[in-house]
């Protein structure tokens, strides 16, 4: 019996220019007094009842550089669309996430596409769906923290098919609907300084 397929990854190295990079961490380490706690709510509002989440978010999320940062996405997003196995689509909109995973911060295992609530919710309305799920990370040197990967999952399997490190300056990408998992993040000291910084990108199609 051939083992179950993995869902089609990217990791592109040096996404960003270096200086960018750079802009993006300072911004995330003057945000330290505006970190709010994630959470992860069912289609009715309410909060799970077992914690599936637990990360920081920025409720200013990424400021000035918000604008350029959706430009980089966009520029190169038609070049990730077939790589990925998708079928050809036109871009309607990005949600944008600054994140900060501390000591003992994780995600488990979930997939990024809508459920009622989030479709209610989300900057780009109600009638679009996110096709594609990518994830920028970046980080202070020398890096302070480990674990932290991405853990792509085979579908129907139950064991990670692929461990993508959370390296500077790198994006992963991926289709919304793969399920994925953030690994435990082991930080001594619990510095925020030393956080796995990240941005959390989704790339919309319109609903038809």
């Amino acid at each position: 019996m051939s083992p179950a397929p993995l869902p089609k990854y990217l990791v592109i190295d040096n996404f960003l220019p270096e200086d960018f990079a750079a802009r993006l961490l300072d911004h995330a380490l003057t945000g330290q007094d505006a970190l709010e706690l994630t959470d992860v709510q069912k289609s009715d509002g309410k909060l799970q009842e077992e914690a599936t989440r637990h990360s920081w978010r920025l409720t200013d999320s990424l400021g000035p550089h918000r604008k350029p940062f959706r430009a980089a996405l966009k520029e190169r997003v038609d070049d990730w669309i077939a790589p990925l196995g998708l079928n050809p689509f036109t871009v309607s909109g990005f949600e944008l996430e600054l994140v900060a995973h501390r000591d003992g911060d994780f995600y488990r295992q979930h997939i990024d596409t809508f459920t009622a609530r989030v479709r209610a919710s989300n900057d780009e309305g109600d009638n679009s769906d996110r096709m594609i799920s990518a994830v920028y990370y970046f980080h202070s040197q020398p890096k302070g923290f480990t674990g932290g990967e991405l853990a792509l999952f085979p579908f129907g399997g139950k064991e990670a098919g692929a461990l993508i490190e959370p390296a500077h300056n790198r994006l992963a990408v991926f289709p919304s609907f793969a399920l994925h998992e953030v690994l435990p993040v082991h930080c001594p000291g619990n510095r925020y300084a030393d956080a796995r910084f990240a941005i959390n990108c989704w790339i919309h199609r319109a609903r038809v």
